[in-house]
């Protein structure tokens, strides 16, 4: 509250979590997110401190064993690449751990299987998770009958641009695979190439920024 306070147009709708998240790519892109895939959270917000210094707040972690991370707040929404992995730490302690999904119809337990690992531990982990999985909400059931904080899956791309303008070349794309319907596409400006779509295309969304463009090439359906 103290730091929202202090920046509030930084955080217009407050703090509720605050995540020390490990992610794997080239670069961050230029709202200092990730780049998609294979993140996973390292350290949950119920585990970090944030003291209270008069002209400024220190956050203090020990931090080792990888390179790039980035500190995010109100992260319950994760965005991965389709087919990527995560791990989803509980941000409450325990002795026992359920899991639970809501793919729609409200949360149901799940168990071990090929996408799902960890269903009774502190941590769940998500194997080549498929985009169909967009929207999928995670919880762990503490001890019988305390809740986590929930987790929301999402898929995003994010244009690169580094080999040519054509969208269907999948060396462009942040995840090195095509995006589909069910996949989010971010186009932020100063890329090399911007997108020519070559094809008839599905996706959930698409983001153009501004300074970005895409071209839908004349027969084609984006």
């Amino acid at each position: 509250n103290d730091l929202q306070a202090a920046d509030p147009a930084s955080f217009p709708n407050g703090i509720n979590s605050l995540t020390i998240t490990k992610y794997t790519g080239p670069q961050e892109d230029s709202l200092f997110n990730p780049i998609p895939g294979g993140n996973a959270v390292i350290i949950p917000n119920s585990d970090i401190t944030i003291a209270d210094l008069g002209t400024m707040y220190s956050l203090d972690i020990d931090v080792t064993g990888f390179s790039g991370f980035y500190i995010g707040g109100n992260q319950s929404n994760l965005s991965l690449c389709s087919g990527s992995s995560i791990s989803l730490p509980s941000d409450i302690s325990g002795a026992t751990y359920q899991w639970q999904a809501d793919t729609g119809s409200g949360y149901t337990n799940i168990s071990d299987g090929a996408v799902y690992g960890g269903t009774a531990t502190k941590t769940l982990i998500l194997s080549n998770a498929p985009s169909t999985m967009y929207g999928y909400k995670f919880r762990c059931v503490v001890n019988g009958g305390t809740f986590s904080q929930v987790y929301i899956i999402k898929f995003t791309a994010l244009w690169q641009g580094t080999a040519s303008n054509v969208w269907e070349n999948t060396a462009n794309w942040s995840c090195g695979i095509l995006p589909d319907a069910n996949t989010d596409v971010i186009l932020n400006a100063g890329k090399p190439n911007f997108p020519e779509l070559n094809s008839n295309t599905s996706v959930r969304s698409l983001n153009a920024n501004p300074g970005a463009s895409i071209t839908i090439k004349t027969g084609f359906k984006l």
